[in-house]
Order: structure tokens, then C-alpha cells, then sequence
């Protein structure tokens, strides 16, 4: 599979401006359930998947603001919208760190998608009990939040300085050349 992504630069930027297309549209765009319009409806707190770390009282105070209809379209975004979001970034990391000197650790590219779609099943779970507090299920969600984010970092790291290593290494001359001494 490595080679099949390597022979096809249209896949990787394919998935460039897919992934860009469906961040700019959620982030930028004001409709119900994009980050604006969910903005909107809590009063100005950010939703939790953007945010570091939260805690059970950020929680609850976020979905206590958000009200029924806020926390129906946020439990709707992570039901689609957000299915689409993690794929895509982790489609595009793992391209991303395949076309570098870290291909072997492409894998990476996939876990901050995997933490997300984690953090996106207990969020929903801790939306569907509302108002019911879980506090424990908080500390987890937020857990995986972290996690998501480390490890979109650590993909995008890897994607970065593998692909400057990889021009790095082709630019460089074959190294000091030792004559051999006649004995």
C-alpha cells in the first residue's frame, strides 16, 4: 500500500484539500452545526472537542447552556459532521507521514482520528444521559480529548520532519569518501 500512495501524489493532495474543505466549512461557516453556530448557542463557550482538557462542571455547564436544542445539534454533529472530520485528518496524516523518512510510523497519522472517535461516543453517551452527571465518563472524554490532540501532533511532527529529512537525505552528497591507504 505504501507504494500505491507514493506512485499517486493526486491521493494525498486530494486528501489535502478535502481535509481543509471540511475544517474550513465546520470552522468558518455559520450554519446550526457548524463551531460558530454551536458557539452561538452556548453562549460563547467552546465545545468540548476543542478544547485541551475540560472538567465534569465545564461539561455541565457547557450543555446547561447549550439548552435542548443546542445539545440536539451538537449530539447531530457528532452523529455526522464528525464521523467525516477524523477521518479525513487521519487519512491525510497517514499519507502524509508515508511520503517521508518516517514511513514506518504512518500508523500515528491514525491514532489522534482513533482518540477522536473515542471522544466522540462518550460525549455523545454523556449528552443522551444529561442530566444525569458522569463524572467519571468526563474525566475519560476529556482523557481522549488530550489524547487526540497529542497525537495529531505527534503525526503532524512526524509528517513534517520525515518529508524534510527525506529532501534533506536526497540533497546530500553520498558522504566524506576515505582513500584507502597503500600499505
Amino acid at each position: 500500500m505504501r507504494n500505491e500512495i507514493k506512485n499517486s501524489p493526486w491521493l494525498f493532495w486530494f486528501l489535502v484539500v478535502a481535509t481543509l474543505c471540511i475544517v474550513g466549512m465546520v470552522n468558518l461557516a455559520d450554519f446550526s452545526l457548524s463551531a460558530p453556530g454551536l458557539l452561538k448557542a452556548s453562549g460563547g463557550l467552546s465545545m468540548l472537542d476543542m478544547r485541551l482538557w475540560y472538567t465534569p462542571a465545564d461539561v455541565y455547564r457547557l450543555f446547561d447552556a447549550l439548552g435542548s436544542w443546542g445539545r440536539a445539534n451538537n449530539r447531530l454533529f457528532y452523529l455526522t459532521i464528525d464521523i467525516i472530520i477524523p477521518l479525513s485528518y487521519s487519512l491525510l496524516l497517514w499519507s502524509a507521514i508515508s511520503h517521508g523518512a518516517f514511513y514506518r510510523f504512518r500508523a500515528f497519522g491514525l491514532f489522534g482520528g482513533v482518540f477522536d472517535y473515542l471522544e466522540n461516543a462518550t460525549i455523545l453517551i454523556l449528552l443522551a444521559s444529561y442530566p444525569i452527571h458522569r463524572d467519571s465518563l468526563v474525566i475519560a472524554a476529556a482523557c481522549f480529548t488530550m489524547l487526540k490532540f497529542v497525537f495529531c501532533i505527534l503525526g503532524f511532527g512526524f509528517a513534517v520532519v520525515g518529508y524534510l529529512m527525506k529532501i534533506l537525505r536526497r540533497r546530500a552528497p553520498d558522504g566524506p569518501k576515505v582513500e584507502k591507504m597503500a600499505d
